[in-house]
Order: structure tokens, then sequence, then C-alpha cells
């Protein structure tokens, strides 16, 4: 997922929702190729996370205007926007900081970001 566009909107709250796969339990995400699994309950920082092939490269670019951005981890700020995937994905909340870019996909509000939290999700009372 890269930004359509760059965008202004309030970032208040640093919770949004985030697509994952979920692989016999565990969740991952597509960041630009690699499919390393993810820790829920700890700050992630995306570089940590990034394919070898990427390493090196600092900026990923919008699609309107080619416009340079910081690699971060794609976050859906409203928990609307995130029922635009289909059921082949997870989708989690998280909480996020160090915003790099906010902006459009798809006319869907997203926040770029350098660290996520996937929260944990509630156990169930028996």
């Amino acid at each position: 997922m890269c930004l359509y566009k760059f965008g202004k909107f309030n970032t208040r709250k640093k919770i949004g929702f985030k697509i994952f796969n979920d692989e016999n339990h565990y969740l991952s995400s597509y960041i630009r190729g690699s499919m390393k699994r993810l820790p829920v309950g700890k700050w992630l920082n995306e570089k940590d996370y990034r394919d070898k092939t990427d390493f090196n490269m600092k900026y990923l670019r919008t699609e309107d205007k080619y416009e340079n951005y910081k690699f971060g981890w794609h976050i859906y700020y409203y928990k609307s926007d995130e029922n635009y995937f289909s059921s082949w994905c997870v989708k989690r909340k998280v909480k996020f900081r160090k915003i790099v870019a906010k902006g459009y996909q798809d006319g869907k509000r997203i926040v770029v970001a350098k660290e996520i939290y996937i929260i944990p999700l509630k156990k169930m009372k028996k």
C-alpha cells in the first residue's frame, strides 16, 4: 500500500486499524515483500520488519504527484475505513507513534507511522 496523495486531518488519538495476514494464528504484514511474524503487545519499528532489499531505501512516493514520504506502517485512521479489504485478512486495532505522513489511499484516511503496537485481543470470560 502506498499513499495516493497527502492530506491533512486531525490525529489526536493515536489509535488506528491495520490489516494483517493471519498465518496459523500468527500475524504478518506485507511490508514491501517481507512476511515476518509480528509480536503482539510490543512496540514494533517498521525498519525491523522491512524486506532486506528495501532496507537502505528512505522514501516511498505518492501515486498522484510522486512526492516522497518516509517508510512506515500504513494504518487506517478510522475503523469504518478498514472495511475496504476482503476476508483474506484480519483487521486489528493498533496504537501508533512517530507519524511520518498522513494522506489518502482509495479515499480512506491513512496515517504512516514508524512504530505500531498491536493491541492484544481480550480473552473471553468463561
